[in-house]
């Protein structure tokens, strides 16, 4: 893999002086003192590239496309590392001395960067370090090194800790199927097909599912089998490709066993795409069969009901589904797209709860002209959505979401509660009923709820901890609180409400210069966001809750 050498033989330069520690690249290593810190490859790379940029913006999409070359990955992974590199330096986020946020660009390495031959690194450390050099000298012209670090570079960045003890019942995940098409803009159809097959298997109460977040998150890497099933807590992994040519495609599938890497099961699918459908419920029914799992009758029933019939639409649907984020050109393409689909396809269930989903975030994020007629509009489609198929998880969630911004919180804890009936292993949709409680106020019922879809869902995203910060927060635990939010905010730097939570706890903990720095900042990045905002797009049930929050955010300096 040329990308792989290229970074190894990048990793191979000489010590860089940053500040008051010494980087040293070969080893991947930060030293001062007597602290020794070894960084993941990915982060090391991270740090290369800022201090080749010293003392300059760097942008987000600069230091991602430099750091994971060639690859699709999230804002979260950037995140992810800066993070790693604030901690491991001891860098406070508020009042850097190493690397700075700059808002809506990227990060600045600040401290002082000098770049030393190897003869000034061995005449700036003391004689025991000298000796350690000389031996990291020889060892990194070593082809050994080079390969070890190649093959520690393929291990994923894991954001907590491995997963064990394995559940007692049959625990499985699947991975991103590999695009063999060709084309890297077919690369959300074979994630597409992960997904269903994800989404299907979640309806079976007989088996834990990991979710897509954290089985996609080995998406690239040459892991092996049995460290996946270690991180993840599994027993066995779902692994694939899929060709498409014309109009045939070839999916091959195979099932493993994590604790020796043995195959359970693996075949090959050659369809016309018309018959992808069929196909999908064929791939899940030999998984099931394989893995010797006894179906109930109405499990049976789910599975054989097809999302729809059009593959046309089913293409046009996972298109949609690419665009994740809550920027309003993302919303808006979307939008276009689920609407498209309805055209195709009226009886497509999951594409009018998508754009109900996408309708209602467009009120909230305040680019809608007409948000009273917007709201009104995203209930009617969610609503559509459950009733042409009522045993659809993923509409369930649109329902209840839809319903928790109106406040009718009752609807939508019932909408949830039938969703994860239906989906035992649905992390969403534990992580959605968990916010619904801290709307509610029942912060011990949240944190149940939220824990409950970590377990499912290993590497979780950002508002897991931002849910978990809210909880913490309702229930006074403002330290806590502080410390999830934190979290949150280093995987989220542009969200708004992590920050709000944050500067309320601040506001609590009697940080008052931090509560006013964060209020700064949430100004900066979302000038929109008002006491008078808060109170008509925040759906808190709890009114002494809410008028704690507006007082703490009023002390920090929010506008009205």
């Amino acid at each position: 893999m040329e990308t792989d050498n290229n970074f190894v033989s990048e990793l191979t330069s000489a010590p860089i002086l940053i500040g008051k520690w010494t980087f040293y690249p070969d080893i991947l290593q930060l030293e001062c003192g007597d602290k020794n810190i070894k960084l993941e490859p990915r982060t090391a790379s991270l740090l290369l590239h800022l201090t080749q940029n010293a003392g300059n913006p760097v942008s987000r999409n600069g230091l991602m496309e430099k750091t994971w070359p060639g690859m699709v990955v999230g804002d979260e992974a950037l995140t992810s590392a800066i993070t790693k590199l604030r901690k491991a330096f001891g860098d406070d986020t508020h009042h850097p001395e190493v690397i700075e946020t700059i808002p809506k660009v990227g990060y600045r390495l600040i401290a002082g960067v000098k770049f030393l031959t190897v003869e000034n690194a061995i005449s700036d450390t003391n004689s025991s370090l000298k000796n350690r050099k000389i031996t990291i000298i020889s060892a990194t012209i070593s082809l050994a090194i080079l390969v070890s670090l190649f093959f520690w570079f393929q291990r994923p960045e894991l954001d907590g800790q491995p997963i064990s003890p394995l559940p007692n019942k049959p625990s499985i995940a699947v991975l991103p199927f590999i695009n063999l098409s060709g084309d890297s803009e077919q690369e959300y159809f074979s994630e597409g097909i992960s997904e269903d097959i994800i989404t299907d298997l979640s309806k079976l109460k007989s088996i834990t599912v990991i979710a897509r977040n954290s089985s996609f998150s080995y998406k690239g890497t040459s892991t092996k089998v049995q460290d996946i099933g270690i991180n993840l807590g599994v027993k066995y992994l779902v692994e694939g490709s899929v060709r498409k040519a014309g109009n045939q495609i070839r999916i091959t599938v195979q099932l493993v066993d994590t604790s020796n890497g043995h195959h359970l099961w693996a075949e090959r699918f050659d369809r016309e795409l018309t018959n992808i459908f069929t196909m999908q419920d064929e791939i899940t029914g030999k998984i099931v069969s394989a893995l010797s799992i006894q179906l109930t009758g109405d499990e049976q029933q789910q599975l054989a009901h097809s999302a729809t019939s059009s593959f046309e639409a089913y293409d046009l649907f996972l298109q949609g589904q690419r665009f994740r984020t809550l920027s309003e050109e993302d919303l808006a393409q979307a939008a276009e797209i689920y609407r498209k689909v309805i055209s195709l396809d009226p009886d497509f269930a999951r594409a009018y709860g998508a754009l109900s989903v996408v309708l209602n975030r467009q009120v909230t994020i305040g680019v809608s002209e007409a948000p009273a007629e917007m709201k009104e509009r995203a209930l009617d489609l969610a609503r559509k959505a459950v009733s042409i198929n009522p045993n659809s998880p993923q509409v369930l969630w649109a329902l209840g979401y839809i319903y928790m911004y109106r406040g009718q919180f009752e609807e939508a804890v019932e909408a949830l509660e039938r969703a994860i009936s239906l989906s035992p292993s649905y992390a969403d949709g534990y992580a959605l009923l968990g916010l619904i409680e801290n709307n509610l106020g029942h912060g011990e019922d949240a944190i149940r709820l939220i824990e409950k879809g970590m377990k499912v869902n290993p590497h979780y995203s950002w508002d897991y901890l931002y849910n978990l910060g809210r909880a913490r927060y309702a229930l006074g635990h403002y330290q806590q609180a502080s410390e999830n939010l934190q979290e949150a905010l280093e995987r989220n730097e542009t969200g708004s409400h992590p920050r709000l939570f944050l500067i309320a706890s601040y506001v609590q903990l009697g940080q008052q210069d931090d509560a006013e720095w964060e209020a700064v900042q949430l100004d900066v990045s979302h000038p929109e966001v008002t006491l008078s905002h808060l109170r008509q797009t925040l759906p808190i049930a709890d009114p002494e809750l809410m008028e704690r929050l507006i007082s703490d955010l009023r002390s920090a300096g929010i506008a009205e």
